[in-house]
């Protein structure tokens, strides 16, 4: 395993680098955004910024830019961030250091920032 170290209670595989919550960054890379871009489009209107958290390496944040909207990365691994193309990344662990991390608005816009939140939740068995 290279890079950080995984956090108690979390394990992972794969190739690559392995990030805190067990991921293999390699893996994540190759996954596509099935219909979450779509589905995504369709409810927000075009143009407008998203935040995403818990963005991996970008398999739901490229076709995103890719369709035009402004997107702002968020995710707790380097590693994965690295992999964001088009996007404003930020390094975060959770949503409320996250919003620690981000430039307030100095005056009212005409779009809405939506979030878009579907990081891979793990359950005790």
């Amino acid at each position: 395993m290279s890079g950080e170290l995984v956090r108690e209670g979390h394990s992972g595989t794969g190739p690559g680098t392995i990030t805190p919550d067990g991921c293999a960054v390699e893996l994540y890379s190759r996954l596509s955004a099935g219909d979450e871009p779509e589905v995504i489009e369709a409810a927000v209107p075009a143009g407008s910024s998203i935040l995403e958290l818990g963005c991996g390496a970008g398999r739901v944040t490229h076709p995103l830019v890719a369709r035009g909207f402004r997107v702002t990365a968020v995710d707790e691994s380097p590693q994965m961030l690295e992999c964001v193309r088009g996007a404003r990344t930020v390094q975060s662990r959770n949503a409320a250091e996250a919003r620690h991390r981000l430039p307030r608005p100095t005056k009212p816009r005409g779009d809405h920032c939506h979030v878009c939140d579907h990081p891979r939740r793990r359950f005790p068995r």
